[in-house]
């Protein structure tokens, strides 16, 4: 009897909790000259990397403590540009500038996660753009050999079903692998219609132009520090943590031969 081909597909999903907590902001401001606009991002981000900074300690030896909150943080660089108002009696505005400074945190610590959510909301000049969960490199290591492992026990187990009924063994002459990946469930994408002048999802002016902040100290890229007092903490947001599913494919090629040979 002639060897039959079968090829199926096998896959695994496997869900986790998160192990790290991403909040992305963006700080605002306008003003009549470049520099003014600068000074005033930078006045805000002085203060949130100052807070950033406190919650991420570092042992001797330049790494994050196993305790601290925040595992890591980073900014881009500050953009400035100019822009015409809306035409008004047939004349434009005068001409004006407009400033923005994104920053990424880190959180191992989603309590604390939501405290400085809840603080950031208070700020008139600052917009949340989004918050997003992740697992650890070596998990994702971890949960990538465990989920090829079962992605082709899938496989096998399809091939033996449809094998069993006609009475044959099969062997494998073939594997495809169809890669992997890991994303939140109900992952939330940056939302534009809320928030300030940048569409962030919580906080923000309707206009640049405020600016609260101050402190001193985490300076992203220069700047004098203010003594502005900071705005009143809000309640910390109720940010639940999405689970993490963690997805692998593969295609497999077999061979069967009649039960009984070899």
């Amino acid at each position: 009897m002639a060897p039959l081909r079968i090829t199926v597909g096998g896959s695994s999903v496997i869900t986790r909790q998160p192990e790290r907590g991403i909040l992305n902001v963006t700080v605002n401001a306008e003003g009549s000259t470049r520099e003014i606009v600068s000074h005033k991002v930078t006045e805000t981000s002085n203060e949130l990397s100052k807070l950033f900074t406190e919650l991420s300690p570092k042992t001797e030896s330049g790494d994050v403590t196993a305790d601290a909150a925040v595992v890591t943080f980073s900014s881009t660089s500050l953009r400035t540009w100019r822009w015409n108002g809306p035409v008004e009696a047939n004349c434009f505005k005068n001409q004006e500038y407009r400033g923005n400074l994104s920053l990424i945190a880190v959180f191992r610590d989603f309590t604390k996660m939501s405290e400085v959510a809840g603080k950031l909301v208070g700020y008139p000049n600052v917009d949340i753009n989004s918050i997003g969960w992740e697992l650890t490199a070596a998990t994702k290591k971890a949960l990538g050999s465990e989920s090829r492992k079962e992605a082709m026990r899938d496989a096998v187990q399809k091939s033996n079903d449809y094998t069993e009924v006609i009475g044959r063994k099969v062997a494998a002459v073939e594997i495809q692998d169809g890669g992997n990946s890991a994303f939140s469930m109900l992952a939330r994408p940056v939302p534009m219609p809320f928030g300030g002048s940048s569409g962030g999802l919580f906080g923000g002016a309707t206009g640049f132009g405020q600016v609260t902040g101050g402190g001193s100290g985490g300076a992203l890229f220069g700047g004098a520090a203010t003594n502005t007092p900071a705005p009143t903490p809000s309640a910390p947001l109720d940010l639940t943590p999405q689970e993490i599913q963690y997805t692998s494919s593969v295609q497999v090629i077999f061979e069967s031969i009649p039960v009984g040979e070899t």
